[in-house]
């Protein structure tokens, strides 16, 4: 087999190093090159490069993209409006890992697992088109594309649902202790997510959260309002009103009206007051007594949505609070 004009084998004759990669660093490192040029998938949107809405007028958001600060409280859950907005304007970012496009790929066949067990039993419907983009009125022109998962019947608790569901990472023992366990709540990061499908469906929400190493692993919370307050599993939550979430848009709506960079959601590393980190020990963004010590002690807090984020140096680089793109 005449392997001269293969890409690798080029690849292999232009390295000046003595000591070549093997053929599956070879691989790694070419798909990754590759995903990072994608900007044009229409039906996998997650490896584009670029947002198709970069740039133009923003038409709409997901729930997955809006985040939520509960009432009186510091303490900030979800995606942040700074990296929506940077997202969103074309701002540089740093290049996607080939693990983050397999991680999504893996979330998405696990979904599909549960969602085929569901249509099994003809318990699960998808939402018509015309479903798909709904408006809020303090959302203005701007509309919410949902990420319901269909709607499910349930017949137990006599009612429908639309259907969220979560794989995690069932193996890590601080998601199984909040999340799975007898006593568990949901990932607060989600809350923003499901009560924004709650509202847009007018139904409840049944959020599914689902092991990824385990398909037998799950836990299931049904997310609804009363009196203007968010319940989970029919408990009213007087620190998570619907008002906050309403904020959440009129502040997005005037970062892209204005061009306007908004504060930032979560801190800068800095040291937490002793009241600071019961608080967030409280809803768990702190686990563990050893972490609490260390805080305690005077170690520099970051969010974690803060290490991951692709505009982190860019964000790190301004100043905290509203600012004029230009």
């Amino acid at each position: 087999m005449d392997n001269s004009n293969h890409i690798l084998n080029q690849i292999l004759k232009d390295e000046k190093k003595e000591e070549k990669p093997t053929l599956i660093e070879f691989v790694n490192r070419t798909y990754e090159a590759y995903i990072n040029t994608l900007n044009n998938e229409k039906e996998n949107t997650y490896l584009n490069q670029e947002d198709p809405r970069s740039g133009g007028k923003i038409e709409y958001l997901h729930p997955n993209e809006i985040g939520l600060r509960f009432e009186n409280k510091s303490i900030f859950f979800g995606n942040c409006k700074r990296n929506l907005f940077f997202k969103l304007t074309g701002a540089i970012k740093s290049d996607t890992q080939l693990s983050e496009v397999e991680a999504i790929e893996r979330n998405n066949l696990v979904k599909e697992q549960w969602k085929r067990k569901f249509e099994f039993l003809g318990l699960l419907e998808q939402e018509e088109e015309k479903n798909i983009e709904v408006s809020f009125k303090k959302l203005g022109d701007i509309k919410i594309h949902t990420t319901s998962d269909g709607i499910i019947k349930d017949f137990v608790a006599g009612r429908e649902s639309t259907l969220l569901i979560k794989p995690l990472n069932d193996s890590a023992f601080v998601i199984k202790d909040k999340v799975f366990s007898e006593k568990g709540s949901p990932m607060w990061e989600h809350i923003a997510e499901a009560a924004i499908l709650m509202f847009a469906h007018k139904r409840q929400v049944k959020l599914l959260y689902v092991g990824k190493n385990n398909s037998e692993t799950y836990k299931e919370y049904q997310i609804g309002s009363e009196g203007g307050f968010i319940t989970i599993n029919g408990e009213i939550r007087t620190d998570i009103p619907a008002r906050n979430m309403y904020k959440e848009f009129d502040a997005i709506v005037c970062m892209f009206n204005e061009n306007l960079i908004p504060p930032r959601d979560y801190p800068r590393p800095r040291s937490l007051s002793p009241e600071e980190i019961n608080e967030y020990v409280k809803y768990g963004t702190i686990s563990g007594y050893r972490d609490e010590n260390e805080y305690l002690n005077g170690k520099e807090y970051e969010a974690f949505r803060c290490t991951v984020c692709k505009y982190k140096t860019l964000c790190n680089s301004i100043s905290d609070g509203w600012l004029n793109k230009e």
